[in-house]
């Protein structure tokens, strides 16, 4: 047997052959800080991706999101585009699609379905979805695939208030000015969802100033609109769709069930009115604070009444519940600053149906608040004059001499919450 031994000690203490396998190891490490970097990159490149394609869909979408399922649409249209399911799985769904409210001083969003002024879309490529980004060279030391996710809140704002919103979908003349009415709606909005051609109509001699008017359908008698009206604005959704309905309890009590008065000088208490109010010639009435509610009653007051109020909601109720004003009635009424009602005097119910609200003669009417009538019509004829900070009623007629004005008011009534960011002249800002 031939020894090889003082062959191999002369090998092994040869210093000269040592660097080969460090140099090995080396270039082994190299290799594999190389092939992470291409996954790194690639994911890298991948996420970015992500975060475009969602603030794009973010963007598109707030500016639909008076209607939420457009929104949605929207959203999954851009972000199907760019990450098809076929290839990339799902990206996003329904679930990944949040309104709520965005609070510009504590920059928090809050998940919110009854008044949103923001989004905020998720994009996911991840495990949890079935389809994460796979690597290349991960995979030899434990990493097949990476997770990847971006999100983005789009925020609606607008410098505009909405002052009068003619909510029919399809009426002709949903909004119209007749005779020599005057509609002076100074920084805020005039709005028809109408998609008649005659969806706002200002005829003969009437004239309509705001800063914006906007209609979903078309416009007659433009020429007396200043500035020039817009056609073809999405619909608005009914701001105040989630003021609540003051609860009559029990079921059917009644509080009062004569409903006329009359006298030099009446105060009345909140509570169930169940023969309306009926203010008669002569007398001055003063509303304490609080919910009145008229059951299938009007709200009525002849010539010579002034009637007075601050922190007052009335509440129409039933087919006969409606405003009838006539006459020379001196009405000043302001809204609640807080509560369900903050910023609302007048409510007529949502289940009425055909109940026409109606001011003529020489009404003198000032409204610090809103006069909300989703269903009803509402009509101001003669020389009746409202001042008024915001009108939504189903349909809305001025006729002969009468006018509006929107009472941009000093005191501290707010304007309801629901009417944030659906006026016109709006900018859709990315927050987070």
């Amino acid at each position: 047997m031939i020894n090889r031994w003082p062959q191999l000690r002369s090998l092994l203490a040869d210093r000269r052959g040592a660097v080969l396998p460090i140099v090995a190891t080396g270039m082994l490490a190299m290799g594999g800080v190389a092939a992470l970097a291409v996954d790194v990159s690639r994911a890298y490149t991948v996420q970015n991706e992500l975060q475009t394609t969602v603030d794009a869909a973010a963007l598109a979408a707030a500016h639909d999101l008076r209607d939420p399922a457009l929104a949605l649409r929207t959203a999954q249209r851009i972000i199907e585009t760019r990450f098809p399911r076929a290839t990339h799985g799902t990206v996003f769904d329904a679930a990944d699609f949040v309104i709520g409210t965005w609070d510009p001083d504590g920059r928090a969003f809050t998940a919110d379905s009854t008044r949103p002024n923001a989004l905020r879309l998720t994009v996911r490529r991840a495990t949890a979805n079935g389809n994460p980004e796979p690597t290349s060279f991960g995979r030899l030391i434990g990493y097949p695939t990476l997770d990847l996710e971006a999100s983005a809140t789009a925020t609606v704002r607008s410098s505009l208030p909405l002052c009068l919103l003619a909510l029919n979908p399809t009426a002709k003349n949903a909004l119209e000015a007749a005779g020599s009415t005057e509609i002076v709606a100074e920084d805020c909005v005039v709005y028809s969802n109408s998609n008649d051609s005659d969806a706002i109509h200002a005829r003969s001699g009437a004239s309509i100033t705001a800063s914006a008017v906007c209609a979903h359908g078309g416009v007659r008698g433009a020429h007396r609109i200043t500035p020039a009206p817009e056609t073809g604005c999405p619909r608005l959704a009914d701001p105040l769709t989630a003021l609540p309905t003051p609860t009559r309890w029990p079921p059917n009590h009644c509080d009062y069930t004569d409903g006329n008065f009359s006298g030099a000088m009446v105060q009345l208490n909140p509570g169930i009115y169940c023969g309306g109010i009926n203010v008669s010639s002569g007398t001055t009435v003063r509303l304490r604070s609080g919910v009145y509610q008229l059951i299938d009653a009007p709200f009525t007051s002849a010539s010579n009444t002034t009637i007075r109020g601050e922190g007052v909601v009335i509440h129409l109720r039933g087919s006969n519940g409606r405003i009838e004003l006539s006459g020379t009635p001196d009405l000043d009424l302001s809204a609640p600053t807080s509560g369900d009602y903050a910023g609302v005097v007048f409510y007529a119910g949502r289940s009425q149906s055909g109940v026409t609200h109606t001011i003529t003669g020489n009404v003198d009417m000032k409204i610090d608040g809103t006069l909300y009538a989703p269903t009803g019509r509402v009509e101001y004829t003669g020389n009746s004059r409202a001042a008024i900070t915001m009108l939504v009623a189903d349909t809305i007629k001025f006729n002969g001499n009468s006018g509006f004005q929107r009472n941009a008011h000093l005191t501290d009534v707010p304007i309801p919450t629901g009417f944030a960011g659906v006026g016109a002249a709006t900018r859709v800002v990315l927050v987070r």
